[in-house]
């Protein structure tokens, strides 16, 4: 009985483990996703604020990509909610019909923005 008990409160507590590790590297990943759009919003405000940016085609584009990454953020914050509502389990699912390309040209769009923030020296339009 006791090699039983001591058996299970081993695996218990192996399972808490993976778990808070799981919950780890969430919290890892969830920061570094939100913290990407906001350093591009940032720095691409900042520099309009400094009036560091007279073109206007260029000041057009800034502003562009300042209200993409705002979007692509406050997509990522409704998905950390969704996560909440799906622990608490007052998540509900919906089927919808999305557009695949509209879904493939946002993934190729975060990729280059990735890429452009790593690499500003290449740009990839």
């Amino acid at each position: 009985m006791v090699i039983d008990d001591v058996t299970e409160l081993k695996k218990a507590h192996e399972e808490l483990r993976e778990v808070d590790r799981r919950r780890s590297e969430f919290i890892a990943t969830v920061s570094h996703e939100l913290r990407t759009p906001l350093q591009s919003i940032m720095r691409f405000t900042k520099l309009m604020v400094q009036d560091k940016v007279p073109d206007p085609i260029i000041q057009t584009r800034f502003l562009d990509t300042i209200d993409r990454e705002s979007e692509r953020l406050a997509g990522l914050i409704g998905d950390l909610l969704d996560v909440s509502r799906l622990e608490a389990g007052k998540f509900v699912l919906e089927r919808q019909r999305l557009s695949l390309r509209d879904t493939i040209r946002r993934a190729i769009y975060e990729l280059f923005s990735i890429i452009n923030e790593k690499a500003p020296m290449i740009r990839v339009r």
